[in-house]
């Protein structure tokens, strides 16, 4: 016994992982296996397909029998978010799903934008086992509304916004929150600049859609709206309603304007995209989105921080993108 134990084992090298699950009921010979898409390997779909994820074993939990033939296969659906262990170590190849994480459900574009096929109902339940909230979801699995259960204790019922236009929003500053970590950070934006965005859009408008009109954070003439405060002075209030008219959506849909961010990110070098992706620190990259992304008015005075021209609500800002990072990487900036 004493020789074996100085042996190599396979449970010597285990990793662990989170993932998303991409894909499931495809596996042959049907024993509740699910493609997931693990952070920090697999990347996006562009670079690793959903054909080319790994089956993943799922475990079921010990009421079931676990013998081939009796009891009951796992379910998991699309979009769920799992925790699990690689069985083959550094090699990641073997992926273990050990269990599902609660998250808030995010709908994709084409989801939003085309809610397709045969729905059934779902209902979301409070702790309490009350219904909050029916949507619907597709014979695939996959999340057409957006729908959330509570999260910290925090309300989370949706709302109709202002405007009488039908779209629906998260009243609670919480889960508007996740929504945008999940989102920038499925379209290729590190923990560390997706923090540094969520600060500053927190702190222009606690993330509320529909916001308009806060003067202050710019001059008294301009009119900004928006989760971004998007104002006319440089006319991206404009760019906004026709990025949105294109989509079929109206401005204050809370995905396009997430989806305006990035495209702006993307489209024009001079709002800090890659500076942006380059920083080290939340507090980096919520100054680096400040000053060249959102670029709210001078204070007159020098920041604490890095003794640059400050600019308003600059403390603010880096505090709320180091509670953003913290509470979603469990880490400490």
């Amino acid at each position: 016994m004493n020789k074996n134990l100085g042996q190599a084992f396979y449970g010597d090298q285990t990793r662990w992982f989170i993932g998303v699950v991409e894909e499931t009921r495809t596996d042959e010979p049907k024993l509740g296996r699910v493609r997931v898409r693990i952070y920090g390997i697999h990347g996006n779909r562009d670079e690793v397909p959903i054909s080319d994820l790994p089956q993943a074993q799922v475990l079921v939990p010990t009421t079931e029998p676990g013998v081939s033939g009796m009891g009951r296969n796992p379910i998991l659906g699309v979009g769920a978010t799992v925790f699990g262990i690689f069985l083959d170590g550094k090699a990641s190849q073997l992926p273990l799903v050990l269990g599902s994480m609660p998250v808030v459900e995010v709908p994709s574009a084409e989801q939003t934008d085309n809610p397709s096929g045969p729905e059934e109902e779902r209902s979301v339940l409070d702790p309490a086992n009350r219904i909050i909230k029916t949507g619907t979801r597709t014979s695939d699995g996959n999340t057409v509304t957006i729908a959330s259960a509570k999260v910290g204790g925090a309300d989370t019922f949706f709302g109709t916004m202002t405007e009488g236009d039908g779209n629906d929003y998260p009243k609670s500053l919480d889960v508007r929150r996740q929504m945008a970590w999940e989102f920038f950070s499925s379209v290729g934006y590190s923990a560390i600049a997706t923090a540094g965005i969520i600060g500053n859009l927190e702190a222009e408008s606690n993330l509320l859609p529909y916001a308009k009109g806060d003067k202050a954070l710019h001059s008294p003439t301009d009119v900004s709206i928006g989760i971004a405060q998007w104002y006319n002075g440089a006319g991206r209030d404009q760019i906004l309603r026709e990025f949105a008219a294109k989509k079929g959506k109206l401005w204050s849909d809370f995905r396009t304007q997430l989806e305006f961010v990035d495209y702006e990110l993307k489209t024009y070098s001079y709002l800090g995209g890659s500076a942006l992706k380059a920083a080290t620190t939340p507090t980096q990259a919520a100054l680096i989105f400040q000053r060249l992304y959102e670029i709210p008015e001078l204070t007159g005075k020098a920041s604490p921080i890095d003794g640059k021209p400050e600019r308003h609500a600059e403390a603010k800002r880096v505090k709320m993108a180091i509670k953003a990072y913290n509470t979603f990487t469990r880490k400490s900036a």
